[in-house]
């Protein structure tokens, strides 16, 4: 008898486990919990104009798709030497508040909460906008970047982080060439990241403003624009002055 006892729960125990593996059953004393998802269920997309030029307004505006989502939260993160913070706006209606504290060097922190918990968000939501201006200080070619960062959401059965996404944009306009780290100036780092960039260096696969290594502007960046750079920095009179565009 007590053996057959014994079996009876290996055999109700293994099938517990089988069942937690599926559906995610945390067992705490005599209480089941059952997670309704997982961080791959819930996804952010972050999106933003095409065109970007000195001193613009741009919305960039942050959405996220889940089931039975009751509140989301994190920040929205950006570099306060390129753009400047403007204003936030709750995209989503009905019974969701949102609060945003904005700082420049913290980012935009948000908070989205459905106040009646009887309105969840089941489909993709456009949920908050953030809106900035360009720096009139940028030059073309130079980047710009928005990251929602340190996202999660709650669906009642805890905190669902959310991948971070990032909205990126090349900057439209005069073009400092020979800069390709987008200091704002032309010196011998510029010549010193271009020739590792050319050698393949790892780290230096990416230039900050590829734009700006198109030396002699043919559409290509190769060997021929680290040489006008390298002549340009080593004061060649036929080099000194460098296109501007």
């Amino acid at each position: 008898m007590k053996r057959s006892i014994k079996k009876s729960f290996f055999i109700v125990g293994l099938c517990l486990l089988c069942v937690s593996l599926i559906v995610n059953i945390k067992i705490v004393g005599e209480t089941f919990y059952i997670k309704a998802q997982n961080s791959a269920d819930v996804i952010g997309v972050i999106s933003g104009p095409n065109d970007v030029r000195p001193n613009d307004l741009i919305t960039v505006t942050y959405s996220v798709s889940g089931s039975s989502l009751l509140g989301v939260s994190g920040t929205i993160f950006y570099d306060y030497n390129k753009l400047t913070y403007v204003s936030s706006a709750n995209l989503i209606s009905g019974s969701w508040n949102v609060t945003f504290n904005a700082t420049a060097s913290q980012g935009v922190k948000f908070i989205a909460i459905d106040n009646s918990q009887q309105n969840p968000i089941n489909t993709e939501v456009s949920l908050i906008s953030v809106t900035f201006r360009v720096n009139s200080s940028m030059l073309g070619g130079m980047p710009i970047a928005v990251t929602a960062f340190d996202v999660s959401a709650s669906a009642g059965s805890g905190a669902i982080s959310i991948q971070n996404v990032t909205y990126k944009a090349s900057v439209i306009g005069e073009v400092l060439y020979g800069d390709v780290n987008a200091d704002y100036s032309v010196n011998p780092i510029d010549g010193t990241i271009f020739v590792r960039h050319m050698a393949l260096w790892s780290n230096y696969e990416v230039l900050a403003n590829s734009l700006a290594a198109d030396l002699n502007d043919d559409g290509y960046i190769n060997p021929i624009d680290a040489t006008i750079l390298a002549r340009h920095l080593g004061k060649w009179e036929t080099y000194l002055v460098l296109p501007r565009r």
